[in-house]
């Protein structure tokens, strides 16, 4: 388990990946997590985190992004337009 020494709350801030058939994937970063070992860490937030077990957790959860080989953090400003594309399919959805 990660301990972090403090999280800092950001806005305009994405991980970004892709599957193995190409599609983009994209996380929106809700904090950055400074590690014990001064790592930074981008977190995203557990969407219905509060339904998930609300008797024994009723707090939202920020975890780390999945592992992988190839994504990176993005500010908005650096999102090519297929993941900006992908980014408004989103939205659209919620």
């Amino acid at each position: 388990m990660v301990s972090y020494k403090q999280i800092i709350p950001v806005t305009d801030w994405f991980y970004v990946d892709s599957s193995e058939n190409n599609d983009v994937i994209i996380y929106h970063i809700a904090a950055w997590g400074l590690t014990e070992e001064n790592s930074v860490i981008g977190l995203i937030s557990v969407q219905d985190a509060q339904n998930w077990n609300p008797i024994s957790n009723p707090c939202a959860r920020l975890l780390t992004v999945p592992p992988s080989r190839t994504g990176m953090y993005k500010h908005k400003n650096e999102l090519l337009d297929r993941e900006i594309k992908k980014l408004e399919s989103e939205r659209l959805q919620e």
